[in-house]
């Protein structure tokens, strides 16, 4: 990740009702957010009642967010062709026909993960998607997440964050919703204050994936004609 500062990407994973509360913490602090989204879950009722989620994730994308595809299978040395196809473009179409462009894929969690067979994984999506989190062998295919739960405190995060500061480091933070990660919830508002505090000092930048790829490796001559 050749950049000049740290930059931060922030990810709501699965789309679920609680995104609206959630996604309320992230916008009062300026901060855009991608949606890992399932798009199953996007005729619910939202958790304060008067939209649904497909409603809440309009309204990110709105806000400078991003959609990223976010499927519930793992490419296996024995998965076939047909099955590829469905986890990559049937779930990146189902998206488009709902108004958006993921040019992302987030594997789901738990699932065989342990089996997945990158090269295979890494060959399927490069045909539908310019990134990924696990779906592959090197960037930008390959760049695990870290889970806001991994911090039980506002301490313990604001170091991951100095950290990520002081080495330029590109950092993607996810989280389901305050309702899940009930520890999160008593220090995210904080959190993202601080976050918002480093972006106006100029120490770092929040990017989408899209706008990491277009800034970072969108001319990279490994990647040229994918």
């Amino acid at each position: 990740y050749p950049s000049l500062k740290a930059c931060f990407t922030f990810v709501l994973d699965d789309s679920i009702p609680s995104i609206d509360q959630t996604y309320a913490i992230f916008k009062a602090n300026g901060i855009k957010t991608c949606s890992a989204s399932i798009y199953r879950n996007y005729r619910s009722v939202a958790s304060l009642g008067g939209q649904c989620v497909i409603d809440v994730v309009r309204e990110m994308v709105a806000d400078g967010g991003e959609v990223l595809s976010h499927n519930g299978g793992a490419l296996t040395s024995e998965t076939q062709a047909e099955n590829s196809f469905s986890y990559n473009k049937i779930t990146q179409r189902v998206l488009q026909d709902y108004g958006f462009n993921p040019q992302t894929i987030i594997l789901a969690g738990g699932e065989g993960q342990d089996t997945i067979d990158f090269l295979q994984a890494e060959k399927w999506s490069r045909m539908y998607y310019k990134m990924s989190d696990k779906y592959g062998l090197v960037e930008p295919y390959k760049h695990d997440r870290v889970a806001f739960a991994n911090f039980n405190s506002l301490n313990n995060f604001k170091t991951s964050v100095n950290d990520a500061i002081a080495n330029n480091k590109w950092v993607v933070y996810y989280m389901h919703g305050i309702d899940k990660e009930t520890q999160v919830a008593t220090y995210l508002n904080d959190a993202l204050a601080y976050i918002a505090e480093k972006v106006t000092s100029g120490e770092a930048e929040i990017k989408t994936y899209s706008e990491v790829y277009d800034a970072y490796y969108r001319l990279d001559p490994h990647l040229m004609g994918t």
